[in-house]
């Protein structure tokens, strides 16, 4: 099944990251990139250095003369996008059944090594499935393994020798088990084991480690980590990562987290970055993410609201940043989030934002390479499951500086920079101005920073002398706080009304509630396109009730939102 295209990029951000070094070449782009335009998924990503980004997944085929209702076949999917944007193949593989991947990994020779699951083939259910491909995605061989029963490849690493290290579920007499597997360069199993990986449970991604990477403090020639779950309580899951030695043989085991999903894992120097999810007491989905190390573990703090969010996926820039990938879903929709992560071995209290949010959309893997991030995953159109994928410079995205640090406490800034009330720099305009019950006062506006190419709106907070208590960054570029009122049932708390415009994006329309020194307590989505708010009302039991228009081709329609504090 080949389906070979060249597809023009197209250009959604005007945005250029200046690359270099070996991933990147000068002219790398941003954006969202067509690749494939049939339904399906993608579920991985991995990085080619000098070319691109790799991406795997689920070509979704409708049966024909198949019973209403029923499930579609699919196959897998699979391509090549360079750096520039410019797709260089797009291909399907696979027979009748139910074919997909999971997991993909680059030849030394430009071409892949893909690994998933088939029906179509085989001895009987689904198979592990292997294949490997050309620089132009050509098939070279497959291979299938597994029994009787339901078997799949999940993780894959290519060998130095041309062949592969493939990471199954395998059916056997007793029961599943969790098996490593070595292909030669023409696809024919020469190795599988070792013993000790059988008993544990679901197997995850496989990675290669580097000669750094050794759990221990030791240097090693090379070697591989295995992320999985194992069972506990009833239906239960833990997440490990298994440290292997470049023959196969488990050394380490980490288990960072009494319960969750699989991790997906990147390397940082000896260390194992780790992003995972699982259930808090309240039964909530949460994200976790941790830094594997020989000392031990350390866990990362994430900003996360009231949303159901898990993990898809973690990594590290050249230039710095740790970023992992989150999925938000809550009553007003799905979101990719992609958010900074603060190093607990650095001296830094404060907690990043958003660097990225990508609304109707579900993450399901990333990449970086030096400085550019690749997104990939599924949205939801009209009913049907799309895949896509972006481009991102971790530099500059929409504006906002994603290598920068936290914003400086406002305690820390020294007295003789504080300023009152009649005094604000050139690059900034105050349009709003509210007198507090105390005698103080609260300032709103629009500034511009030299790290950001947008404008950010802020909040200023001065009490009765005149002294500065705050003055805070909203989260939303280029944005105009339309209202904002002091709340009755809670002096110094303020409600603020914030029209966020299509460019940069995306569009909404928010209510925010700030505390006296300026932190967003909470926030409400009110529409997913720009508009104003006119006035607030707020009810005997605290809430707050926005009232205003949202903006219109044919004409603005008024609306009503409630925050609920």
């Amino acid at each position: 099944m080949d389906i070979l295209s060249c597809v023009n990029f197209s250009l959604t951000r005007g945005l250029v990251l200046a690359a270099w070094l070996l991933c990147l070449p000068f002219g790398a782009l941003a954006g969202e990139v067509p690749v494939f335009d049939g339904a399906g998924t993608f579920g991985a990503v991995a990085t080619v250095p000098k070319i691109g980004f790799l991406v795997a997944g689920e070509a979704l085929v409708e049966i024909e003369n198949a019973e209403p209702g029923a499930a579609p076949s699919g196959d897998g999917l699979a391509a090549l996008v360079g750096f520039d944007g410019q797709v260089v193949w797009v291909r399907t593989y696979g027979g009748d059944g139910a074919d997909s991947f999971a997991a993909v990994s680059p030849a030394a020779d430009g071409g892949a090594f893909l690994a998933g699951m088939s029906d179509s083939f085989g001895q009987g259910g689904a198979d592990a499935w292997v294949v490997r491909v050309g620089a132009r995605g050509e098939e070279l061989w497959q291979r299938h393994l597994g029994g009787m029963d339901e078997d799949f490849a999940s993780g894959i690493a290519a060998l130095d020798d041309g062949g592969c290290l493939v990471a199954m579920r395998r059916s056997s007499d007793r029961g599943p088990e969790m098996r490593l597997v070595r292909l030669d360069n023409q696809g024919r199993e020469v190795w599988s084991g070792p013993q000790e990986l059988m008993p544990l449970g679901v197997p995850g991604l496989l990675h290669s480690l580097p000669p750094a990477a050794g759990v221990d403090g030791k240097v090693r020639d090379s070697g591989f980590v295995l992320a999985g779950t194992s069972f506990v309580r009833q239906g239960g899951s833990q997440p490990f990562a298994l440290y292997l030695t470049p023959d196969f043989h488990v050394t380490d085991m980490r288990v960072p987290g009494a319960e969750g999903s699989a991790m997906y894992l990147a390397v940082a120097g000896s260390d194992l970055l780790a992003a995972w999810t699982a259930p808090d007491a309240s039964g909530k989905v949460r994200a976790h993410s941790a830094r594997l190390s020989p000392d031990g573990i350390s866990t990362f703090e994430l900003v996360q609201d009231s949303s159901d969010t898990d993990a898809f996926g973690v990594a590290r820039a050249q230039s710095g940043p740790l970023v992992i990938g989150l999925n938000l879903e809550n009553a007003a929709g799905t979101m990719v989030r992609i958010q900074p992560l603060v190093d607990p071995q650095l001296p830094r209290t404060q907690r990043y934002a958003s660097m990225l949010d990508v609304t109707g959309r579900r993450g399901r893997a990333l990449a970086v390479c030096q400085d550019m991030l690749a997104l990939t995953g599924v949205s939801l159109e009209h009913g049907v499951q799309r895949p896509w994928f972006m481009l991102a410079p971790l530099g500059e995205f929409d504006g906002e500086s994603l290598g920068g640090g936290p914003d400086i406490p406002v305690d820390s800034v020294p007295e003789e920079q504080v300023a009152g009330p009649s005094s604000f720099s050139e690059d900034e305009s105050v349009n709003l101005e509210q007198k507090l019950a105390g005698g103080g006062l609260v300032q709103a506006g629009l500034r511009s920073h030299p790290d950001f190419a947008w404008p950010k709106p802020f909040v200023r907070v001065f009490d009765a002398s005149g002294h500065k208590t705050a003055d805070v960054d909203l989260p939303h570029f280029n944005a105009r706080v339309w209202a904002m009122v002091e709340l009755a049932n809670a002096p110094g708390s303020i409600a603020i009304g914030l029209g966020v415009p299509s460019i940069p994006g995306p569009a909404s329309t928010r209510v925010l509630l700030l505390s006296s020194t300026g932190s967003v307590l909470a926030e409400k989505v009110c529409a997913r396109q720009e508009g104003r708010v006119d006035a607030f009302a707020q009810g005997e039991s605290g809430e707050i009730h926005a009232h205003g228009v949202l903006f219109e081709p044919d004409g603005d329609t008024g609306f009503v939102c409630t925050l609920k504090p």
